[in-house]
């Protein structure tokens, strides 16, 4: 008897097999963490790469680097909002300095 595609498990997701790219480095915690909730507010998984704050209280330098990750299927449209939200951004400060 041959197994039917139903009975085969599904195919695991890139968050399963661990599939992630780096998207964005981050100067810090906090413009990772903007990052971070931007990507996650357009349904984006997002996990972070880079945490020295747990072995160092106050690191600066390139030891305060944060890299946000997303699944890799998931790049370009990572890219595509990032992109959008920086234009947007732009936006807002050009209309506030003819204000």
């Amino acid at each position: 008897m041959s197994a039917s595609a139903s009975d085969e498990p599904p195919a695991p997701s890139p968050e399963d097999r661990g599939d992630f790219v780096i998207v964005y480095e981050a100067r810090d915690e906090m413009e990772a963490q903007i990052v971070r909730e931007v990507l996650r507010d357009a349904g984006i998984p997002v996990i972070e790469v880079g945490q020295v704050g747990a072995l160092y209280p106050f690191p600066i330098g390139p030891l305060a680097d944060e890299s946000v990750a997303v699944p890799a299927d998931r790049r370009e449209e990572a890219l595509r909002v990032l992109q959008e939200t920086l234009e947007s951004a732009e936006g807002l400060e050009e209309e506030q300095e003819e204000d």
